[in-house]
């Protein structure tokens, strides 16, 4: 029923009854794992697996436990003891999958998430977690494909949409990806991230008002969103509003002071403006931090 911390006298009371009763503690593990409370859920799993080195469902919400705490060599060796005690297991290749990309180990996640597609052709995730370490080494049309897969297994899960939606980004398919951010607010109207991806994306093709209006949604669902500022920072300035570009641009860079495309953009309004000083002082120290910002900014017609 979701009462996690209903449950939790019972299982006390089991393990009170049968100090060895290791499923207890897996289950016990569970509620405190989903409460939040990761410490103690690792110490269940933990004892579960002292009483019952074979337990796979103790390895695997180890793993879970660990990765929660963004501890992922330890959950790194739980899902490895747990794929040893059954190398077929879906879940568990899947998990690992997800640990290997966040360690930025795409090769390896590659291989888990396609050998868990090999168990199970159904499993959605598998195929989501391979097509974010595709998108991760830039192999775009793979990631586009494995999305693709998961949205046919799945029509109806945002975060696919946006995942995809951004490989179009990095593809350039601007109008497949204004696509995909519509289908995600579609589905789920208070994402102040597809708004702005939706905002960043039309102002590219040069739907401004459009943009425009994306952005101030956005910005009304998250107003200090350094990310936004900057979308809309960028949608003003192909409307020529240097004023409220600047201003946008001022208050992203508040926020994030290394964000590229905020320094260029205020640096170009600058230029615009006739202030040559402060213009050439953000578009240099843009092109330090990204060397191809202005080829980039040429591209979307700021030139």
């Amino acid at each position: 029923m979701g009462n996690y911390k209903a449950s939790l006298p019972d299982f006390d009371n089991a393990i009170l009854h049968d100090a060895d009763f290791d499923e207890a503690f897996v289950d016990r593990g569970v509620a405190y794992q989903e409460m939040g409370q990761h410490d103690r859920a690792v110490a269940d799993f933990t004892r579960a697996i002292e009483l019952n080195p074979k337990s796979l469902s103790a390895h695997l919400n180890l793993g879970v436990a660990y990765s929660s705490m963004q501890s992922y060599p330890k959950a790194l060796g739980a899902y490895k003891q747990a794929i040893k005690l059954d190398p077929k297991n879906a879940r568990a290749l899947n998990n690992r999958c997800n640990v290997y990309i966040n360690l930025e180990q795409f090769d390896q996640a590659i291989d888990d998430c396609t050998q868990a597609i090999g168990v199970d052709p159904q499993y959605l995730y598998a195929f989501v977690g391979r097509g974010l370490a595709y998108w991760h080494t830039k192999k775009y049309d793979l990631a586009i494909e494995d999305y693709s897969s998961a949205i046919r297994l799945d029509p109806n899960r945002p975060s696919t949409y946006f995942a995809r939606g951004n490989a179009y980004l990095d593809k350039r398919l601007y109008d497949k990806a204004i696509d995909d951010f519509g289908e995600v607010i579609r589905l789920d109207d208070k994402r102040d991230d597809a708004w702005n991806n939706r905002c960043w994306a039309r102002a590219i093709k040069g739907q401004l008002e459009q943009a425009l209006s994306d952005c101030n949604r956005a910005l009304s669902l998250q107003p200090n969103e350094a990310v936004t500022l900057d979308s809309r920072g960028f949608t003003y300035l192909k409307l020529g509003k240097l004023d409220l570009a600047i201003a946008d641009y001022d208050a992203a860079l508040k926020l994030s002071p290394t964000l590229v495309t905020a320094l260029y953009g205020r640096g170009f309004a600058r230029l615009k403006k006739g202030d040559a000083t402060g213009g050439d002082s953000d578009i240099k120290d843009a092109k330090q931090l990204k060397p191809s910002i202005a080829d980039d900014f040429a591209r979307y017609g700021v030139i």
